[in-house]
């Protein structure tokens, strides 16, 4: 498995924690992969980490079909799309690769033919340089079918960029850096090494954050919230928010936007009382931003049972305006496993959290740690996936869904237990999947699949599946 470290474990690295204590951390959080590592704040690194074998057990599986559409080769074709994967109009998908094994990433398009097959074309290869490396993140769509995203290294200052990527009548599409990220002694309330996606306002703005930068609090700085204004001179960068580490900081997950034009989001959180994530909000007002935490998370007990390390969380979706997240650990039956949960708002302003699913780490780990976001169907039921390693578990993860109940907890069926390179299956997911109109579930892992070259010296370099109902 190979994991971010800029992502996963920088929080330890800012909390100059000691190897003993991250160490046995590492347990509940984030699915019990990680490993720690040092490494120089200033780069991004990987890990590396082995899985065991597949074991699939009984946990409510429904009859779906799961089917892989495109093996990824690693080299020039790309490997590790870790990024959630976006649809146009004509269902052709889109996503991003790390390309670890012998890149610098890429940004793919997965054509529907007519046949029912598909094509992988490369949209655009990043090189490394002022062009940006690394895009860990999903894409957005402008009005205009142009595509924006963000890498974590590369650019100007080698901090990474947000950029766009403009098609032509030819097919072909070009790329222009937006903003290049430049923290440094004299400039540091930039961020840097943007790890997640983008979204857009109604007046064509981009948002997003960074997990690192904004000042010297938290040892790198504590991550900030920028805005991208186009101009009749470019893009220009205007920092919204800068995270303190109490209110916030590390935030990993891509920002979403109401109709009112409020963000929220989630990040990590460090106090002496426990917490370790936050769900905030930034509210627009006529001289600025107000921003304002809607909840904490806690990492022991007893205030583990909502749910720890929310701030891992990729992305939250909104619905009949409650929030709805995965928290990757605690929970009410062990503080191990993670939940899902909703956040209501009342009308005094407070916010209330409920449980909709506590994970239990049953089924040989299949059901537990919850990574990757959530996304509602027509039907009002979520779907999700778990990487379900349980302390060097056998699980290779899952794709799940939780149908509404009157009375908690919500159901949970597992549509897929992945099988991995063995098989030609995909393993280890870690974004939230997309639904088309069917009700057909797309996304993506990070290993598993093709088996063969680099790929096999590192459990498979990913795949895009497909699960018919």
């Amino acid at each position: 498995m190979i994991v971010p470290i800029g992502i996963l474990e920088a929080e330890d690295i800012v909390r100059s924690k000691s190897r003993a204590v991250v160490q046995s951390q590492l347990t509940i959080r984030l699915t019990g992969f990680m490993r720690k590592v040092a490494c120089e704040w200033m780069v991004l690194c990987f890990v590396a980490v082995s899985l065991a074998a597949f074991a699939q057990s009984g946990d409510g599986t429904a009859a779906r079909v799961e089917r892989v559409l495109y093996s990824f080769k690693g080299g020039t074709d790309g490997g590790q799309p870790f990024g959630r994967m976006i649809s146009d109009k004509a269902g052709n998908l889109y996503g991003t690769t790390v390309d670890e094994y012998g890149g610098n990433g890429t940004v793919f398009k997965l054509r529907r033919k007519a046949d029912g097959g598909w094509i992988k074309t490369v949209l655009y290869r990043f090189q490394g340089g002022a062009d940006g490396s690394t895009p860990t993140a999903g894409l957005v769509f402008d009005a205009l079918g142009n595509l924006y995203g963000t890498t974590g290294q590369g650019g100007k200052n080698g901090q990474g960029t947000v950029f766009e990527l403009t098609p032509n009548h030819q097919g072909e599409w070009t790329e222009t850096v937006l903003h290049d990220f430049g923290f440094s002694q004299n400039n540091q309330s930039d961020g840097f090494l943007p790890v997640a996606g983008l979204v857009f306002d109604q007046s064509g703005n981009l948002y997003g954050m960074t997990p690192f930068g904004g000042g010297s609090g938290c040892g790198a700085g504590c991550g900030i919230v920028f805005k991208l204004a186009k101009s009749t001179s470019g893009w220009q960068e205007t920092v919204i928010h800068t995270f303190d580490g109490i209110d916030g900081f590390l935030p990993q997950g891509a920002l979403i936007i109401d109709n009112g034009g409020n963000l929220y989001g989630t990040a990590s959180a460090t106090a002496t009382d426990d917490r370790d994530g936050v769900v905030f909000r930034l509210h627009p007002t006529r001289t600025g931003w107000s921003y304002s935490v809607l909840h904490l998370f806690y990492s022991a007990p007893p205030k583990c049972t909502d749910g720890s390390f929310a701030g891992e969380s990729p992305t939250l979706v909104m619905r009949n305006g409650n929030l709805y997240g995965p928290a990757v650990a605690g929970g009410p039956s062990s503080c191990i496993y993670g939940t899902i949960w909703e956040l209501s708002p009342s009308a005094r302003g407070k916010w209330k959290l409920t449980t909709l699913y506590d994970f239990t780490g049953k089924t040989n780990g299949a059901d537990a740690y919850p990574t990757g976001g959530l996304v509602f169907d027509r039907q009002g039921n979520l779907d999700g996936v778990t990487v379900d390693l349980q302390n060097g578990g056998n699980g290779l993860g899952t794709v799940f869904k939780l149908t509404p109940s009157p009375a908690r907890p919500w159901t949970k069926t597992v549509l897929h237990y992945f099988k991995g390179v063995q098989v030609g299956d995909g393993s280890t997911p870690v974004a939230a999947p997309i639904l088309d109109v069917l009700g057909n579930v797309y996304g993506a892992t990070v290993e598993g699949g093709y088996g063969k070259g680099v790929c096999g010296a590192f459990f498979g370099c990913g795949v895009i599946y497909r699960i018919t109902p």
